[in-house]
């Protein structure tokens, strides 16, 4: 085998100890490549401090180490991200070989290929075809025949037939978790405001795991860049990975990451006996329909923490569009027997099916009002890449240029027949709810008192307050967060969202004149990126939108 080199790269997500999602596809390409005996390097972004530029960073591995092929990949809302690394790693060699994959790829290879500097796209499952791609450039063989590819020849794009699912699961080996520095981020979970339950804990070492691959459902606002072969791994397999990451990084919560946990209930009983013997945390989604008592109860046992359920909305008649294949009285059920159990769930409520009208939307919106206690999120559909909804937006002329929809980080479309005016009004109307807290349940602060403790630079109170929904009275230790007129909380007995005024319970850091200038800030920082008009490369608005991030990031 010729000896060259592999750079497998992390775009920058996020600033350095900022929570951004574990990047699985590339940590499963990189241990992939290593089995086979590939020379691989790996670079995470995230990880570098802000003051180092991509370029720098790059620079000195693609130097240092002889990259000849750099691979990197994500989601198609990191385009610009993603196309920063391929962009820069070409300036700095530009006869490296760039190499991409993920669901930016697969859901519009043309799209990629066109408008990036990429030499190859992967499409789908990434493992066989980058141990493929990565063996025919090695060894200078063709690619003609490499399944799962998109490339050019003779100035002309190629897509080569698609990559056989992986059905056996098992065969693949763990995610090269070490190489993209899991340690240190499994730092990041407790205080992103990604599970605000998870605060209550002293200590959380949130690791998540993929049971699975793909759906056996078809919703419309979804897409399964991994196929629509739903595959299982072995649960023997899966507690072999659950004991490396105890083992190795002190793992005490594990977040199935599947896009459904509970499609065979046998299996999902056996997961939640064995799991229960590690005295540990977990969490998982699940279908509404199948939700029983006696189902909780058993889950509840096994230190289950979390339940995500699809929701999606309230209509019978939107989730029929939708092809939920659920019905509004199992939304009831589901959250009403959850919320007995105390077991903390959430789910999103989703407006704007083509199928929406002002009825249906008041309908889902009107529920939503009166259920606060379920955490249930008010959202419009994200047309995403390439879901049946964005294919009806293209169809139709609703998405005219993919490209700026893309990098534009998808703002919401208008799929319904609701005129372009109202739909705007009931739009604003629902970010107002949200942005206002308006329905979120009010707590009595019983008392607020300023501890010598710090994080980062905020100093945290302890709090008392008494749940509106269940009337329980606790304690909870946090920090301002936002300078915003509320902070919400979660209920440690019921579950319930509540929400406090910050100027009562951070007393010593609310500032109203910060209040004021962070709620303006933010409503022209919103202005920016609902202006479609403007260029997703006008140099001009990129800086007004990092000057302005810069100035909330101040306020908060």
């Amino acid at each position: 085998m010729t000896d060259i080199n592999f750079l497998i790269t992390v775009p920058r997500f996020s600033k350095k100890g900022e929570y951004y999602s574990f990047p699985f596809g590339l940590a499963y390409i990189s241990s992939y490549l290593k089995s086979k005996g590939f020379n691989i390097f790996c670079v995470n972004l995230c990880h570098y401090p802000e003051n180092q530029t991509t370029k720098e960073i790059l620079e000195q591995w693609i130097k240092e180490k002889n990259i000849s092929v750099i691979l990197t990949g994500g989601m198609s809302g990191h385009w610009d991200l993603i196309d920063d690394v391929i962009n820069t790693a070409k300036k700095i060699k530009p006869e490296i070989t760039t190499v991409a994959g993920g669901p930016l790829v697969t859901a519009d290879p043309e799209l990629a290929m066109d408008n990036m500097k990429l030499d190859y796209g992967i499409i789908g499952e990434g493992e066989i075809t980058a141990g493929e791609l990565a063996f025919a450039l090695s060894q200078n063989k063709s690619i003609e025949n490499i399944r799962g590819i998109i490339y050019r020849k003779e100035n002309k794009l190629c897509c080569n037939n698609e990559q056989p699912p992986i059905l056996d699961l098992d065969s693949l080996p763990f995610p090269d978790y070490e190489s993209l520095g899991y340690d240190e981020w499994i730092e990041l979970m407790k205080y992103s405001g990604q599970n605000p339950v998870l605060e209550n804990y002293d200590v959380v070492r949130y690791s998540p795991i993929i049971g699975s691959r793909s759906c056996p459902f078809s919703c419309t606002f979804c897409y399964h860049p991994l196929g629509k072969v739903y595959r299982q791994r072995s649960l023997d397999n899966i507690f072999k990975e659950i004991d490396f990451l105890i083992d190795k990084y002190g793992s005490n919560f594990i977040s199935f990451q599947d896009e459904l946990f509970s499609v065979n209930h046998e299996r999902m009983y056996e997961c939640a006996d064995r799991i229960k013997r590690y005295n540990i945390k977990w969490e998982a989604q699940f279908r509404v329909n199948n939700v029983t008592r006696d189902m909780l109860k058993r889950l509840k046992e096994s230190n289950l923490h979390y339940m995500g359920f699809g929701v999606e909305n309230i209509s019978d008649k939107i989730l029929k569009s939708m092809k939920k294949m659920i019905t509004k009285a199992e939304i009831e059920n589901a959250f009403k027997l959850a919320y007995e159990e105390k077991i903390f769930c959430s789910g999103n409520i989703l407006l704007g099916d083509p199928e929406d009208t002002v009825e249906t939307m008041d309908e889902s919106i009107e529920w939503w009002k009166k259920h606060q206690h379920y955490n249930i999120s008010l959202i419009f559909i994200k047309t995403i890449p390439d879901s049946p909804d964005y294919q009806y937006a293209i169809k139709n002329n609703i998405i005219k240029d993919k490209l700026k929809y893309v990098r534009n980080n998808f703002p919401i479309v208008n799929l319904t027949k609701i005129p372009d005016k109202q739909f705007n009004q009931i739009k604003k109307e629902v970010w107002g709810y949200r942005k206002s807290l308006k329905y979120v349940l009010d707590a009595e602060l019983i008392n607020s008192e300023k501890l010598p403790e710090k994080y980062s630079t905020n100093n945290y109170y302890s709090l008392t307050t008494a749940c509106p929904a269940c009337n329980h009275t606790d304690k909870y230790k946090a920090f301002m967060k936002t300078m915003t007129k509320y902070q919400t909380l979660n209920c440690k007995n019921c579950y319930a969202r509540i929400k406090i005024e910050q100027k009562k319970a951070f007393y010593d850091e609310y500032n109203l004149f910060k209040m004021i200038s962070n709620k303006y800030l933010q409503r022209f920082y919103v202005f920016l990126l609902k202006k479609e008009y403007v260029k997703p490369d006008n140099k001009f608005i990129i800086v007004i939108k990092k000057y302005t991030k810069k100035l909330l990031k101040k306020a908060d």
